[in-house]
């Protein structure tokens, strides 16, 4: 929840900086999504194990 919030504080920052912060927020847009990519992963497996 606190990372969504995060994001959305980024995305407005971006609407207003315009380009160069959308770039950042892109960035860690990606890095928030491959966190989240490998967090559901890491999940599923020690589920399936268990």
């Amino acid at each position: 929840f606190i990372l969504h919030g995060l994001a959305g504080l980024l995305a407005i920052v971006a609407a207003t900086n315009g380009v160069p912060a959308a770039w950042a927020y892109g960035a860690v847009a990606l890095v928030l999504s491959g966190m989240a990519l490998l967090d559901s992963r890491r999940n599923f497996a020690h589920q399936s194990r268990a």
